[in-house]
């Protein structure tokens, strides 16, 4: 499905044709605007499979979404606003749902034989989709955080039902992700080969949806921001530090399996600064790092009863995206148990 971007207030329309199309006062991007709060490369809408993203390109003014300011990257959705700069040029992303409509008014009418046996397969993908996703509503999250307190320990995953809660809302948003069934396609192309991997360092199976969150289990995703790549968003420093090449001539961390080699070194050395039964500490740890748990868990009052990540995210003391991170973490491994069972 294609999409396009509306300027703001002309209603001039901009087709996204490119899997990358860059916003900006240099006369090189793809789309070329002036204002004094637009940066020469300001932003870009990336395409990944049927997904559309804002990505700020390290802007002097910073890039908005619907009157927020992004981090690195943002999901899009139909109708949202995009601006540069909070006084400066504004579009209207849309995806494009001509197709749709075509298609729609072409099954109205007799078809050759050829396409209605093409009509009745579309048919039979789209009810396939429907039932699949009205399955996945039926998820028990309750059973799922039960069977994480047997694997990882009961004091590891909180029993509050604040946190059930909690990763109940990010269970719907994961069902709700537009590429959920292409990654899970892409997981079951390397659940076993990262399992084993885990497997052979000690750690549990639970720790295979980190690329999920990470990449989508997409080995050659990279982060041109913070400089992370590959499928388990490795940084240059770590990735070396846990025997990976990385130089002008390769990068060992788009190699899915020495990537995932590298990923559980650290993971390893992580469970043994926080302990077997930190299962989401560690979790906040890969992605924050652990030097900034370890300053988190040196501002609790009670390090004894209090050591664990939901007195953390309840007094924010962690960032909100590591928050979010670990929740998207627990929600994508209860989702992803459902689903393969």
């Amino acid at each position: 499905m294609s999409a396009l971007l509306v300027e703001l207030p002309s209603g001039s329309r901009i087709f996204l044709k490119k899997d990358k199309t860059v916003i900006g006062r240099h006369p090189d991007n793809d789309v070329v605007t002036s204002g004094k709060y637009v940066s020469r490369r300001h932003c870009a809408v990336v395409r990944r499979g049927a997904s559309f993203y804002l990505e700020d390109l390290q802007s002097s003014n910073g890039t908005f979404l619907n009157g927020v300011k992004i981090g690195e990257l943002a999901r899009l959705r139909n109708n949202d606003t995009i601006s540069l700069g909070q006084k400066s040029k504004a579009y209207q992303f849309r995806r494009d749902f001509t197709a749709v409509r075509r298609a729609g008014a072409l099954m109205r009418r007799p078809l050759p034989l050829i396409a209605a046996a093409a009509a009745v397969v579309l048919i039979a993908g789209v009810l396939s989709y429907v039932f699949f996703f009205r399955r996945l509503g039926r998820i028990d999250v309750e059973r799922g955080l039960r069977t994480l307190q047997l694997v990882h320990g009961r004091n590891a995953i909180p029993n509050d039902p604040a946190f059930r809660d909690a990763v109940e809302k990010w269970v719907e948003l994961v069902r709700r992700e537009d590429t959920f069934r292409d990654t899970l396609e892409r997981r079951a192309a390397y659940k076993n080969e990262i399992e084993g991997v885990l497997r052979g360092s000690g750690l549990p199976a639970d720790y295979s949806l980190i690329p999920w969150a990470e990449s989508h289990y997409v080995p050659s995703a990279r982060n041109w921001r913070s400089g992370a790549a590959g499928m388990w968003q490795l940084l240059p420093a770590t990735a070396r530090a846990y025997g990976l090449r990385v130089d002008r001539r390769v990068d060992e961390r788009f190699d899915p399996t020495r990537s995932t080699e590298a990923a559980a070194g650290y993971l390893k050395d992580i469970v043994a600064m926080f302990g077997r039964d930190s299962f989401l500490l560690t979790v906040a740890a890969y992605n924050a790092g652990d030097q900034a748990v370890l300053y988190a868990l040196k501002r609790i009052d009670d390090p004894v009863n209090d050591r664990n990540f939901w007195y953390l995210h309840r007094h924010d003391l962690l960032p909100p995206e590591t928050k979010n991170y670990v929740l998207h973490v627990v929600a994508l491994i209860i989702v992803a148990n459902a689903t393969e069972r």
